[in-house]
């Protein structure tokens, strides 16, 4: 009697829920298929090329105590300050396995002789998710970004290409009109399939001077924003950082929390869309203050002492925190906006 298979309902699913399956599924695919290329003739070249690698057996001759020594635990405290006055400043626990990093350095020499997995999009987007929201989260805070613009369609624009093409379009009228104008541009698609974009930038002045005339700033943008929309409609909206932008308890302040909702929406883009695209655009010459860095053994060091260390780095102005103890990782980061309240104080455990 052979039982009967039951398929699995996920209609109720979340979208979190399904993309974690999707990743689990991926994993035993990617595992099954490197099997395979082990027993192939490829996977035999492969081994034979990194037994020869120069690298291959450089810790042989390294004693137990110095690599005891090399796997102790230690503390990295990086401090960001930025030319606004807004400073962030992340303490991270790190275990070092010399093993595992003679490993990787010998792979990436034979990356070109190693398995290659064509269905690995989740790893790859997680990679490059990360870089992207980083990188835009810097921007944001090294341009002291203090408004949030949005640029809708009337029409149903589901063409992200027709959309990047509007936004071309209005960016090149905007820089005649306000000269010097810097911005960090994402798009975000809801959940009718239509696409619009979200800009992080400067609070526009109330009025602008077109000829001789003085007009409200906000007409301006949004005829630019029609006009270059064209046939599809459109409407421009500003929220200043004194508005909501979120359901959030608290009123979203400062470049660090414009920053972080900006960065938000390039991750959302990338899980939802092909990789390969242009994820934001932004304008040229945003320069990024390097950031100072420092390591600590453990054995010198505690989480907390570090952890005070990181709020003298960076002021009083603390705008908000976080710790996650099941990665040792720490991050602070203050508010340069003039409205600025520091939030309820917590206990850090």
């Amino acid at each position: 009697m052979s039982a009967s298979v039951k398929t699995l309902d996920k209609t109720g699913w979340s979208v979190a829920a399904l993309r974690r399956e999707a990743r689990h599924n991926g994993w035993k695919a990617k595992a099954a298929a490197r099997k395979v290329w082990e027993a192939s003739e490829a996977g035999e070249a492969y081994r034979d090329a990194y037994n020869r690698h120069p690298l291959c057996n450089a810790l042989d001759a390294v004693t137990d105590e110095s690599m005891e020594r090399s796997r102790a635990p230690r503390y990295r405290l990086k401090v960001r300050t930025f030319p606004t006055g807004h400073a962030e400043a992340v303490v991270t626990t790190e275990y070092p396995d010399p093993l595992k990093t003679l490993d990787r350095a010998i792979r990436r020499d034979l990356r070109h002789l190693d398995f290659k997995w064509e269905g690995g999009r989740d790893e790859n987007v997680e990679r490059a998710v990360r870089r992207a929201s980083q990188d835009v989260r810097l921007k944001c805070k090294a341009m002291g970004v203090n408004s949030l613009w949005t640029l809708t369609f009337r029409e149903n624009v589901t063409d992200r290409q027709a959309v990047l093409r509007c936004f071309d379009q209005f960016r090149r009228r905007v820089v005649k009109v306000l000269g010097d104008w810097r911005y960090i541009a994402v798009l975000e698609r809801q959940e009718r399939g239509a696409w619009h974009v979200h800009l992080a930038t400067h609070a526009l002045p109330s009025r602008i001077v077109q000829g001789d005339v003085r007009v409200k700033s906000w007409d301006v943008m949004r005829a630019i924003w029609r006009s270059a929309a064209g046939e599809f409609g459109g409407n421009f909206d500003e929220a200043k950082k004194q508005k909501r932008w979120s359901k959030g308890a608290r009123p979203i302040q400062g470049a660090g929390a414009i920053a972080r909702y900006i960065a938000g929406y390039v991750a959302k883009d990338m899980h939802e869309s092909e990789l390969g695209q242009k994820r934001y655009s932004s304008s040229r010459n945003i320069e990024v203050p390097p950031a100072y860095t420092a390591v600590f053994d453990a054995a010198d060091e505690t989480m907390r002492a570090l952890i005070e260390l990181a709020y003298a780095g960076v002021g009083e102005r603390v705008a908000s925190t976080w710790f996650n103890s099941n990665r040792g990782v720490f991050f602070i980061e203050t508010d340069d906006s003039r409205s600025f309240r520091p939030p309820p104080s917590e206990p850090v455990h």
